[in-house]
């Protein structure tokens, strides 16, 4: 199977060899064009006195035709260019001699001249031979790439004591506009193959993050792209395992919405029926049963509007983002809502107002908006304590913002722990907060499923509802709905 580590060494393998072939190619060039810009072999094979003298000794035997031949073997198999000039300073085999060698050998002096010396860059081996005749020979090698002109150009300036024409990096021995064209086309080829690589690693991993954010989003039907899920590595593995688990997490809360559904639906009947035998008991019994009844009578009640949220609950879930919608003008439409929020709420001495409302619209749907403002409205209530006010504002952001308008809802009560603020959106998440007596019991009246509701309505137009902290105490509900 090919793995993500084979990828990884691929590829770096790649970049490597594409570094090494594009710089070869560079000093390749240049070499073919006999620029200036020729650069010395890394490490020549240096020649011995033994062949050097071996060399001359040919020449006494078979003369300068042999000797020409067996020097130029010598310099291609060593890649060292070497000169063999006699006392006045000429080239015994007839080779042409820069000036600046000849006034070199001229004067020679054996005491500190023979070794290896390095000219600005240039680096030179000179060594003292005798031929047959016990003539002095001086033998100066150096790169066989570099030009006699240019070997010459250094050791005049060495000689004048100043600046050459090779200006070089010692440590190198690499002129400075090679070196730079070097290093640049190191960086830039070194640069495509890891920004090839990273694109090649991180491109799957940012789909796989699309995918999961989707579906954490709350689309269920999303699935990994079938080219990821058919790789042969690590990355396809982890595409499969994506899938498997977003199928097997799909049908769990389609199993859940759908048992959700059949029991509320199942319950609805023997509701309806325990009412019709909760009045023809009511009409039989005397006046000790009435109690009783009317006790049985509140609790079926709770349990039928239990029944609708939960059904409403599971219509939001497994239904798609709202296709039918109309304008609705937010203004009377709060309005409408807060006044029978009022009305319902002056029996427990708890009021609902307005406190500023800014013309805007939306388009949505008006049932399901409803049932969101009025959840969160009934939710602040049942947090108020005795005499609480519940203050409701409608704003119209700046036309700038994609926010068509925002609903504010604030209750007076005891606020909710940082931590639950989100949970509370969680169907029968309640939080436990014994702080008054009053509140809760109002908590325990309610069948924890208003937020949750008015969170996936909400959800359903495209906006978002979010719970803080108010300052001054209390719970800040924000609902924003979205233009168009």
């Amino acid at each position: 199977m090919r793995g993500i580590f084979l990828t990884i060494f691929l590829w770096f393998w790649l970049a490597l060899t594409l570094m090494a072939v594009s710089v070869a190619l560079i000093t390749w060039a240049y070499q073919l064009e006999g620029g200036s810009m020729t650069v010395a072999p890394a490490q020549p094979r240096r020649l011995q006195p033994l062949q050097l003298a071996g060399a001359l000794a040919l020449r006494d035997v078979r003369g300068d035709e042999a000797f020409t031949a067996h020097r130029h073997e010598l310099e291609e198999s060593s890649r060292i260019q070497t000169y063999f000039l006699d006392v006045r300073g000429d080239d015994i085999g007839g080779e042409p001699v820069p000036p600046a060698l000849r006034a070199f050998a001229i004067g020679f002096d054996a005491a500190k001249d023979v070794g290896t010396r390095r000219f600005d860059g240039v680096e030179a081996t000179i060594w003292e031979l005798r031929d047959g005749t016990g003539q002095r020979i001086i033998a100066i090698a150096v790169p066989r790439n570099l030009r006699p002109t240019s070997v010459a150009e250094s050791l005049e300036g060495v000689e004048r004591g100043g600046p050459t024409a090779w200006w070089s990096f010692d440590f190198l021995s690499t002129p400075l506009p090679v070196f730079a064209l070097r290093l640049v086309t190191i960086l830039l080829v070194a640069g495509i193959g890891c920004y090839a690589l990273a694109r090649s690693l991180t491109a799957p991993v940012r789909r796989l993050q699309r995918v999961v954010r989707q579906f954490a989003s709350g689309d269920l039907d999303t699935r990994v792209d079938p080219q990821l899920s058919k790789r042969a590595d690590e990355i396809g593995e982890l595409s499969r395992d994506v899938d498997a688990m977003a199928l097997r997490v799909a049908s769990l809360l389609t199993s859940q919405q759908r048992l959700l559904q059949d029991v509320s639906h199942e319950s609805r009947s023997p509701l309806a029926r325990l009412h019709v035998a909760l009045e023809i008991a009511r009409g039989s019994a005397g006046v000790s049963a009435e109690a009783p009844l009317a006790r049985v009578g509140r609790e079926a009640d709770r349990l039928n509007e239990l029944i609708e949220q939960l059904l409403t609950l599971a219509k939001l879930e497994s239904a798609p983002p709202v296709t039918e919608r109309s304008p609705i003008e937010m203004i009377s439409f709060v309005a409408e809502i807060v006044g029978d929020a009022d009305f319902e709420a002056a029996a427990t001495s708890r009021h609902v107002r307005m406190t500023r409302a800014d013309a805007c619209s939306v388009v949505g749907s008006p049932s399901l908006l409803r049932s969101a403002i009025e959840n969160v409205v009934r939710n602040a209530l049942q947090h108020s304590p005795p005499n609480g006010e519940v203050e409701v504002s409608v704003l119209r952001p700046p036309d700038h913002e994609p926010t068509a308008a925002t609903i504010l809802v604030r209750d007076h009560g005891n606020g909710v722990p940082p931590d639950a603020l989100e949970r509370i959106f969680v169907p029968f998440y309640r939080v436990d907060d014994q702080a008054n007596a009053a509140t809760d019991r109002a908590r325990r009246r309610g069948t924890g499923l208003g937020l949750a509701i008015a969170d996936r309505a909400v959800r359903s137009h495209g906006g978002t509802i979010i719970a803080a902290n108010a300052e001054s105490g209390g719970l800040l509900v924000r609902i924003d709905l979205p233009k168009g």
